[in-house]
C-alpha cells in the first residue's frame, strides 16, 4: 500500500472513526491506492471548563473542526464568537 494511504488509515484508526476501505489493485501490481468512506455523521465530544483566574472558558474538542483533538480558549467577557484555536490535529 503507498505511504500515504497507509498515513491516511493510521490516522483514522487513531482518530477512532469507522470507516470502509476499498483498496485499488491492478493487475501485476500489489496496490494502487485506496478509498476511504467515513459516515456523514461523526461523534464529537466536548469539555468545557472555567479558568477563573484568566477569565476564560477552555474547551477542548474532539472530531468538531475536522478529525482529531483541538483546544479552544474564549475570553469570558467577550462575545463566544471570538476564540482562540489551537489544533494538535491528525
Amino acid at each position: 500500500m503507498p505511504p500515504l494511504m497507509q498515513r491516511i488509515r493510521e490516522s483514522l484508526w487513531l482518530s477512532k472513526v469507522k470507516f470502509i476501505e476499498e483498496e485499488k489493485r491492478m493487475p501485476k501490481v500489489s496496490s494502487v491506492g485506496a478509498k476511504f468512506t467515513v459516515p456523514a455523521a461523526v461523534l464529537t465530544d466536548i469539555v468545557i471548563k472555567a479558568d477563573h483566574e484568566q477569565g476564560r472558558l477552555l474547551c477542548q474538542t474532539t472530531h468538531l473542526f475536522g478529525l482529531g483533538v483541538e483546544y479552544l480558549s474564549v475570553p469570558a467577557r467577550k462575545s463566544a464568537t471570538t476564540c482562540w484555536r489551537t489544533s494538535l490535529g491528525h
